[in-house]
């Protein structure tokens, strides 16, 4: 279980960069400026993730100004450990408990 980054966001006040693409859409429906938005954002959320670059995920992470990263069990279960490691590059741990680490972006 856990509250997953969704819930560590609505717990604490601080924001995602975006969580649920589905619940945007429901309250912007047809918006295509708002489509054109969180294609985007969801698409620098996968690289953050994804990428082996750590300056690829710095330059992303300054972009929105991310203070945490979250890693969970849904991220571990969508990217590869090698690409999870960068985030003790990027920052510092902040929280662990089971599988769930936040880091502080430095």
């Amino acid at each position: 279980g856990g509250l997953g980054a969704g819930g560590v966001s609505a717990s604490t006040g601080l924001q995602n960069i975006i969580n649920w693409p589905g619940h945007e859409n429901q309250w912007r429906p047809g918006d295509p400026t708002a489509l054109a938005v969180l294609g985007e954002r969801q698409a620098d959320v996968d690289t953050i993730y994804s990428t082996m670059d750590v300056t690829q995920a710095r330059a992303l992470l300054q972009k929105y100004h991310v203070k945490y990263v979250y890693v969970g069990a849904a991220e571990r279960a969508a990217y590869p450990p090698e690409s999870l490691a960068k985030f003790s590059q990027l920052g510092t741990p902040v929280f662990q408990q089971g599988d769930v680490v936040i880091y502080e972006v430095k």
